[in-house]
């Protein structure tokens, strides 16, 4: 791995845990965003349906957020039958 690789995710860890967003964000989380970086570095994660690589760090944290927030809120079809 690269210094580059293993400075953005201590970076990431950090923002994570000192920031206000501790409180909307879980442990599950930062895991989502170290996956998302790793696979941008290995030029495996790729952009919605156009399926462009990912080049920016930015865009990787990004990424790994919203899937961690798709896993914990429920989708817009599902509906509970009372």
């Amino acid at each position: 791995m690269s210094l580059k690789f293993i400075q953005v995710v201590l970076y990431v860890k950090k923002w994570l845990t000192k920031s206000k967003v501790i409180t909307k964000y879980t442990d599950k989380s930062a895991e989502k965003v170290e996956e998302a970086l790793h696979k941008m570095h290995e030029g495996k994660l790729k952009i919605g349906k156009s399926k462009k690589i990912v080049k920016s760090p930015k865009q990787a944290i990004a990424i790994g957020i919203s899937q961690a927030d798709k896993l914990t809120k429920p989708s817009k079809n599902s509906k509970t039958k009372s």
